[in-house]
């Protein structure tokens, strides 16, 4: 039972990645405003909680891929970004709609938004590097291979 209470690890980085999640939300919704879109013209502020609870769900799933060091933990990061990015896209769509399709067209508007909109895209890529590095140093990994006890290991 205690392997479905998440660590305090995970809790720590799902709770920056719910912020990433609702700042991105937020700068989804400027970059619209920027272009002229008039969508979601006052009920943005929903949008938004659900992309705080999605990425929230997201981060715990992929907190694992954040905190490591050198060229891989980067590229974990980056993909733990991507992945928590889509989950957390889904998960809020299905929050808000209650419907498969509606969630991933949610997912393609935010995955879009990032790609296309140099507001969106820049914070969310500046918010998950933050995220990887304040991992580094608040949650680093342990490695696996730490010995704690000095002397040969063929006991």
């Amino acid at each position: 039972m205690s392997d479905l209470i998440p660590s305090k690890r995970a809790a720590i980085i799902a709770a920056m990645m719910s912020i990433v999640g609702g700042a991105t939300a937020i700068a989804m919704f400027l970059g619209f405003r920027v272009i002229g879109s008039r969508l979601l013209q006052g009920e943005e502020w929903v949008v938004v909680i659900v992309a705080f609870i999605g990425a929230f769900i997201a981060g715990l799933i992929v907190s694992p891929s954040f905190g490591s060091k050198g060229r891989v933990g980067w590229a974990l990061a980056l993909l733990g970004a991507i992945a928590a990015t889509i989950s957390g896209a889904f998960i809020g769509g299905l929050i808000l709609f209650q419907s498969l399709e509606d969630a991933m067209i949610c997912v393609f508007m935010v995955g879009s938004s990032i790609l296309t909109q140099p507001i969106t895209g820049l914070s969310w890529l500046a918010m998950m590097w933050g995220v990887q590095k304040l991992s580094l140093i608040l949650v680093p990994k342990v490695p696996a291979d730490l010995d704690l006890v000095p002397g040969p290991d063929n006991f």
